[in-house]
């Protein structure tokens, strides 16, 4: 069974790429190909990078800004803060890069760009209300995807480009629920930050989403931008899986309420 929704999962924020001074890059992990060598090598030569490693021989003649030896609570905001003193750097326009789920789940909270790399098409349910501002195979691919504008989730870049037409770039979040019900696919456009969270007032897709649902002057203005996104993740979603949907139903507004009459559409 697969199921759309247009709400997205919790934490972190789209930046604007054009803002971007500093990465803050851990790949102890990852295996560097030569394509992502030559990518490292361009990072390096373009902006302030900064590498976190316990294995500072491995790095040392790539021309890094500094090497950092990694602790398990990196970055944190003292960490953060020495960046930004020392690049002279703001809140957006740091960047950081890994291959490791604990990094960045630390970075997520820095209001910095964040970028996990061997993130493929699906994501684990557990992983859901952690996710970066983007996910790559690759520290090649990432730099290709940076360097021609190609960014984040499909609903965001959306909202971002509000009052043109919805661009086809971007990635979908897909997942699936828990056993026992792991064959209900679940396909999000992006991140959803609640009304409680610290990122809801700043973030455009989320506020989106809620003045479109409420009862004031706004309800109901962002349908017909909602209603492309809907019909572009149906189509790309049927052509990388080649299958049809069994439906389409309305995910209720709160957690535990009731599905309303006739929101529910067999296909």
């Amino acid at each position: 069974m697969i199921s759309l929704w247009l709400k997205g999962s919790l934490y972190t924020l789209l930046t604007t790429l054009s803002r971007i001074k500093v990465f803050v890059i851990y790949l102890d992990g990852y295996r560097l190909s030569v394509d992502d060598k030559v990518a490292f090598s361009w990072l390096l030569s373009e902006y302030s990078c900064y590498i976190v490693t316990n294995d500072a021989e491995r790095f040392s003649d790539m021309g890094a800004s500094a090497i950092i030896p990694w602790k398990f609570h990196i970055p944190d905001p003292l960490f953060q803060r020495a960046i930004m003193r020392e690049e002279s750097a703001a809140i957006g326009e740091i960047a950081y890069i890994s291959d490791d789920p604990r990094f960045i789940r630390n970075a997520l909270s820095s209001l910095n760009l964040t970028i996990m790399l061997r993130g493929g098409m699906n994501i684990k349910p557990d992983d859901t209300g952690f996710l970066p501002d983007h996910s790559c195979v690759s520290l090649h691919s990432f730099v290709k995807q940076f360097r021609s504008g190609l960014w984040s989730y499909f609903g965001e870049n959306a909202i971002a480009d509000i009052g043109k037409d919805v661009r086809s770039t971007g990635r979908l979040i897909i997942s699936s629920l828990p056993d026992p019900f792991s064959d209900i696919r679940l396909i999000a456009a992006g991140r959803y930050y609640g009304s409680s969270h610290y990122l809801s007032a700043i973030d455009r897709y989320s506020y989106a989403l809620r003045a479109n649902k409420s009862e004031g002057k706004l309800s109901g203005r962002f349908d017909g931008i909602f209603a492309q996104i809907f019909s572009r993740m149906i189509g790309s979603f049927q052509a990388y899986y080649d299958k049809p949907f069994d439906g389409i139903c309305n995910v209720p507004v709160r957690p535990g309420s009731p599905i309303v009459s006739g929101a529910y559409w067999k296909a």
